[in-house]
């Protein structure tokens, strides 16, 4: 039991990891900060240096925020906030620079728009999965009134998804 407990331990700790030993060894500071910053997320740079602790590596800061900062001037812009919105992802604080912020948080709520029309359309589509369950079982019964409700139900649903779907066309236009 011991073991097993330790080995949960170390997976969880592991995969809290934004690096590895080895990656903490070879890592080039700068492109480590632009990968962050390109992937909208913060600043990690107290992540890395407690994952990289262990390996006795302490992060280049002006290097790291070099990147970071060049990361920041490439992601920030309409295309990205639109990719990130899509995400369902909560707004980055990166994009702080003059005229950064408006373009991604523009770009940001027309792809939060198309991820929340997703999330309806997936929700809509459970519920024919559950109604296809109900008319099967209607069928078996032989209740014919029921299978006819929840078909004309089913129509109902079908029609709000090509709405939502039509929906998701229009905002990407």
């Amino acid at each position: 039991m011991k073991k097993v407990a330790l080995l949960v331990t170390t997976l969880f700790l592991s995969s809290c990891s934004t690096m590895s030993t080895e990656e903490c060894k070879t890592v080039n500071w700068k492109d480590k900060g632009f990968e962050d910053a390109t992937k909208g997320n913060p600043i990690h740079l107290s992540k890395h240096r407690k994952a990289c602790a262990e390996a006795h590596v302490t992060p280049n800061r002006p290097l790291y925020m070099a990147g970071y900062n060049a990361g920041a001037r490439q992601f920030c812009n309409y295309e990205s906030g639109i990719r990130f919105g899509k995400t369902g992802r909560s707004t980055s604080n990166i994009c702080n620079g003059p005229g950064q912020r408006q373009k991604f948080i523009r770009g940001y709520q027309k792809g939060k728009q198309i991820y929340d029309l997703n999330i309806q359309i997936s929700s809509k589509e459970s519920e024919l999965y559950s109604l296809d369950k109900k008319i099967k079982k209607a069928r078996k019964k032989s209740n014919a009134t029921e299978v006819d409700h929840l078909y004309r139900e089913k129509e109902l649903i079908n029609s709000l998804i090509s709405s939502l779907r039509r929906e998701i066309i229009r905002i990407e236009q």
